[in-house]
């Protein structure tokens, strides 16, 4: 698993806003409620 990328260094924040964010932008995505219990 790579620590960094273009970016720069890969934190739990920026994994965690991906997953959220590809979560929330399928046709058939999460709610905001369930993205809120989701992601704590």
């Amino acid at each position: 698993m790579p620590q960094e990328d273009s970016r720069g260094p890969i934190t739990s924040h920026r994994g965690r806003a991906s997953a959220v964010t590809a979560l929330a932008s399928v046709p058939q995505g999460m709610s905001l409620y369930e993205l809120m219990q989701w992601s704590g």
